[in-house]
């Protein structure tokens, strides 16, 4: 399969900061890349920067354990249209949230791991109407996925 093919999964923040659940999540999955962003990296490493400085260690391992299974894009402004979209229909999220569903919508993730109610509890049919409208391949099956801190494993939040 190319890389291009490959299901495409987005960890937001907040997932990152408490490290087990992103990383038992990313080390038993195979045949996905899996993708954050540097939005999410600084907002995790701040998060747990003040929480102290062995929440900061930690959080550095965990990126040195990642380190060639999970790649990090850039925010850049080509998907500013998605962000307004996302912003226009979702006006409760803040910004940060926005612009973590923002980054997974425009890279035609299938799914989005999050901690955060905010996003998780997004209406399905909201989620179908915005990957619908940028083109995703199959608009139903991009999900918001709940990883609760220290969890065993992810399990998906699903709206009637």
């Amino acid at each position: 399969m190319a890389p291009e093919d490959k299901p495409k999964w987005y960890f937001d923040a907040c997932v990152l900061e408490d490290g087990r659940p992103a990383l038992s999540v990313l080390l038993n999955t195979g045949g996905k890349e899996m993708l954050t962003s540097f939005l999410a990296i600084g907002e995790a490493l701040g998060n747990c920067h003040n929480k102290g400085q062995g929440k900061a260690d930690a959080f550095h391992m965990l990126l040195k354990s990642l380190e060639g299974r999970i790649t990090i894009r850039s925010n850049d402004l080509d998907f500013w249209e998605v962000l307004r979209a996302v912003h226009d229909t979702c006006p409760r999220l803040t910004i940060a949230d926005a612009l973590h569903l923002a980054f997974a919508l425009n890279e035609k993730c299938e799914r989005m791991f999050s901690d955060d109610e905010d996003l998780y509890s997004l209406p399905r049919e909201t989620l179908r109407q915005l990957a619908e409208r940028f083109s995703y391949p199959s608009p139903a099956s991009f999900e918001v996925v709940h990883v609760a801190p220290r969890a065993k494993k992810a399990k998906r939040f699903r709206h009637n």
